[in-house]
């Protein structure tokens, strides 16, 4: 059995750079890991659409398709319209098996290091309190 199709789901934007990076981190992928079919699909603002990257897999029934969100804001849980595309492929495909990874987003260990930087600076500023702080 071959492995699975891995299609990275971004969010899209209508930044050219954001397209070139989730093809770019696509490339890499493919280069390190030839043996995987590796796509890159977008939710809004940017072709190709998740359905259009499935719709290639349609002839090979049985063929399984991983959806891996890409996902800077979120770790733990993928996004409302990455879980409704695939509900729309499983109805559309369904000779087309489907599964949905966590995102990849930040590691949790980030936010430690990012804790220890922010008081490090708080205390260089000898700064006592922040009453807020936008990330």
């Amino acid at each position: 059995m071959s492995a699975p199709a891995l299609v990275v789901v971004v969010k899209g934007s209508r930044d050219p750079r954001v397209a070139q990076v989730a093809h770019a981190l696509c490339e890499q992928l493919s280069t390190r890991r030839a043996e995987i079919d590796t796509h890159v699909a977008f939710l809004t603002s940017c072709p190709p659409s998740g359905m259009q990257v499935v719709s290639q897999f349609a002839a090979l029934p049985g063929r399984e398709i991983v959806y891996v969100p890409l996902d800077l804001a979120r770790a733990v849980d993928p996004d409302e319209s990455v879980a409704a595309l695939l509900r729309r492929s499983r109805a559309t495909h369904p000779d087309l098996r489907f599964a949905l990874s966590r995102p990849v987003g930040p590691e949790p260990a980030l936010l430690t290091v990012l804790d220890a930087r922010l008081r490090a600076a708080l205390a260089h500023a000898r700064c006592l309190e922040l009453d807020g702080l936008v990330l």
